[in-house]
Parts: structure tokens; sequence; C-alpha cells
């Protein structure tokens, strides 16, 4: 995989879903602290990660700062400064330690606050759980997993059916595989 598409928070269901599935598997458990994970990462400033739970995370409750709210990283993010810095890069782990030099908004579970930071430490906590890097996590477990769902063999059991409409005919879209290539092709089911 070569290709790389900027999702912004669209990455916040994926990481839930596999934080999810983890905790299905008995690999975690939603109500584990944050500290059980990441020892140390969540610390200063009156921010508590023995206090923190997973759940509070994927809950925007658990109170911690959102990074993006720092004014030095707002300030590269707003205006020409946007221009200068719209290709810098930094690791989850400098994002968590940004956030945590500024105190926490409530204490875990006392409230409810948009925080991109509780999903950066929720990925973490899938890069630690699983042994796998969040994207490798992701690929396997959801994008791979969906793109089996809709291989050629398996596209004639989709239908997409305007049933209830007088007169309306079903339509089923099967791909086929043609001489190495993909083709759509409609067919009329009897």
């Amino acid at each position: 995989m070569t290709d790389r598409f900027r999702i912004g928070s669209t990455t916040k269901a994926f990481v839930a879903t596999v934080v999810l599935q983890l905790a299905a598997e008995r690999r975690l458990d939603l109500d584990d602290t944050v500290e059980a994970w990441l020892p140390g990462v969540v610390r200063g400033n009156g921010h508590d990660g023995a206090a923190m739970t997973v759940r509070q995370l994927l809950q925007h409750t658990s109170g911690v700062f959102n990074y993006q709210f720092d004014p030095g990283l707002w300030a590269i993010s707003q205006g020409p400064a946007y221009l200068e810095h719209r290709f810098d890069r930094f690791t989850p782990e400098q994002l968590v330690a940004i956030a945590m030099t500024h105190p926490p908004y409530f204490a875990p579970g006392a409230g409810w606050v948009y925080s991109n930071t509780g999903y950066l430490l929720a990925g973490m906590i899938v890069e630690r759980v699983s042994g796998l890097p969040l994207a490798e996590a992701i690929a396997r477990r959801i994008a791979r997993t969906m793109s089996s769902m809709f291989a050629p063999r398996n596209w004639r059991s989709i239908w997409w059916s305007q049933a209830g409409k007088r007169g309306s005919r079903r339509r089923c879209r099967s791909l086929t595989r043609a001489k190495r290539s993909l083709r759509v092709r409609s067919v009329h089911p009897p």
C-alpha cells in the first residue's frame, strides 16, 4: 500500500472499532486504566492515567486536554503560518506530551468534551495491545476485511433494491474479472 490519504476525524471510527474488537477478544477491557497500557504517558498538570479508562477515551469523557488547542500548535495551523507548517509531522507521543503541558478540562468521567488527544491515546493502546502499528491494525482488521467482502467472487450476492416501489426492478451490479481488469455489468434477476 503506497497511497496515503488524510481522513481527519474519520480515523476515530476506525480506532474505536479496533478497540472494541480487542475488547470483544478479551485482549483489553474498556474499564482498564490508561496507565495500565501506557505507563507514565498521561501525567502532569493534573492528568492522571490511573484514573482514566479506555472507555472514557472513546466517549470523550476522560477530560484530557485537546492538543489542538495548544497555543503553539494553534498558531501554526492558522493563517500564513499554516502554509509554512502544513507538512510538519508530529508523532502521537509528541502530541500527547504537548497536551500534558496543560491542565485537564475536568476529572475523568465528570463531563464531556471532544478531544483528539483521547483518540491518540486509544490508538497508542491499540498499538500496545496488538503489537502492530495503528495503520496496520486497522488495515488487517477493517480495511482488508471489508475488501474481501467485496471481492469479485462475492459481488453477485450484493443487491441494490427498490422494493416497495411499483414497477421497480431489482438490479444486481456485479464485478467480473475480464482479462486481468475489472468491469462493471448489470444483471436483472428473474
